[in-house]
């Protein structure tokens, strides 16, 4: 590394080359970490919606055991009102 260092010093040709190839390769680093980046985003958004569709049904069965028990109590209240008026 340090020969490509002392040939830059002596001559800008060499140095405009080694710099170009220097920011080719960060281009395709950066090129490269743009799509991983895109496929985290993907994979993250189908989390997200996995999350929101579980979220939905979750929120649907607690109301509808919140409604069994509910009108099971009213009906026993009711059953248990109606017994004591008979009597």
């Amino acid at each position: 590394m340090s020969i490509s260092r002392d040939i830059e010093k002596t001559s800008l040709e060499a140095h405009v080359e080694l710099c170009a190839a220097r920011y080719s390769r960060l281009e395709e680093k950066i090129d490269n970490l743009e799509g991983r980046v895109i496929g985290i985003e993907s994979v993250l958004g189908e989390i997200r919606d996995s999350v929101v569709r579980d979220r939905d049904v979750r929120n649907r069965q607690m109301i509808n055991w919140g409604v069994g028990i509910i009108t099971t109590l009213c009906t026993t209240c009711g059953f248990l009102a109606y017994q004591l008026f008979l009597k």
